[in-house]
């Protein structure tokens, strides 16, 4: 059974930077690594549910590149994953059109069935009030996220 990785195991990897973000709708923690071989990055990921490994490459230098582990603070096997159509569909996002809001969508993705709120709390509101079982579970998660 697979587990979430210790920060131990994080710090023996030998990271060089670190920064806090949003990955898979998950919040949690980038850390970029000098290197690591193909075998260790294979033996996390079968032990551990809470990591991806991804490669940075250096903006104006793109040559330059460095792999990177995120760490989520929650597994990215939650039962409610399943409900996702694909994997980067997102029910619940914050966007900036002249002010910051909070959309929320049905299951469907219908633009009518889309709704505004301009606080978290009201968007909470409204999922928990509409919502029920996994479908409000995944777009709590995807709040948090936001």
């Amino acid at each position: 059974m697979k587990t979430m990785i210790p920060f131990l195991e994080v710090a023996d990897l030998g990271y060089f930077n670190f920064r806090e973000g949003v990955c898979n709708h998950r919040r949690g923690c980038y850390y970029w690594l000098d290197k690591i071989s193909q075998e260790k990055k294979a033996e996390l990921e079968e032990k551990y549910n809470n990591i991806v490994f991804l490669t940075s490459r250096a903006e104006y230098a793109p040559e330059i590149k460095h792999p990177v582990i995120f760490v989520a603070n929650v597994p990215f096997d939650k039962p409610f994953e399943s409900l996702r159509p694909k994997k980067g569909i997102v029910f619940v996002t914050k966007f900036w059109d002249g002010c910051r809001m909070y959309s929320v969508t049905s299951l469907d993705r219908d633009e009518a069935n889309t709704t505004y709120y301009g606080t978290k709390k009201e968007a909470e509101k409204y999922i928990r009030k509409n919502f029920s079982g996994l479908e409000k579970q995944i777009r709590l998660n995807d709040l948090a996220c936001a």
